[in-house]
């Protein structure tokens, strides 16, 4: 939506007889609309780190509880764990 506003934009400016009021309006668009998208994209990032964070400790957690690891290696394999 703001790169489709921006080229409005850029072509409104580019036309003679366009009013300063028509400018002004189109400049308004454009900036709500890059803020909308810069918010959205904020959410985006906070989302994919809060999806990553619980994803992670929920396999840390996982671990911790495991006693037997079967581990393989391009030398063998090898059978590790807590006891």
């Amino acid at each position: 939506m703001a790169r489709g506003d921006a080229n409005d934009l850029a072509t409104l400016r580019s036309r003679p007889g366009v009013t300063p009021a028509q400018l002004a309006s189109q400049r308004s668009a454009t900036v709500r609309d890059a803020a909308i998208t810069d918010a959205l994209a904020g959410a985006a990032v906070a989302t994919a780190a809060i999806a990553l964070y619980v994803t992670l400790r929920t396999d840390e957690a996982r671990r911790k509880h495991k006693a037997v690891q079967l581990q393989i290696a391009p030398g063998g394999v090898a059978i590790a764990g807590r006891f």
